[in-house]
């Protein structure tokens, strides 16, 4: 994101944004030994039994977004999308909704 942000706005979201994964990992190794694979948010809300849709899981995000931001480039607006286009923007926003939910209760459980 710092890459498209003004530095004054990508000052401000260093103050709100941390990487969880700096709690997550020491939370694991305190509570269950060596983290064996990979710390992601997928592997800790299957440890702790978040349930993400198939329909907004892994895999989908990326052609998603490689055909919204063609469509964009041809100066496209939001209505003038295709309707994979607009069905893909729905995807990443439940995906991206999905994936804030999804860390607020792996946090939540961590505080257990």
């Amino acid at each position: 994101m710092y890459k498209v942000l003004r530095p004054s706005d990508g000052e401000r979201l260093k103050v709100i944004y941390r990487n969880a994964i700096r709690t997550a990992r020491p939370w694991y190794k305190q509570k269950y030994g060596t983290l064996l694979g990979k710390a992601s948010l997928e592997f800790f809300e299957d440890l702790l039994g978040f349930h993400v849709p198939e329909r907004f899981g892994r895999g989908l995000v990326g052609n998603s977004l490689r055909l919204i931001r063609g469509q964009i480039e041809e100066g496209r607006g939001y209505a003038e999308l295709t309707n994979a286009a607009r069905d893909g923007w729905t995807t990443v926003v439940r995906h991206n909704k999905l994936d804030l939910e999804g860390m607020a209760f792996v946090l939540k459980e961590m505080a257990k």
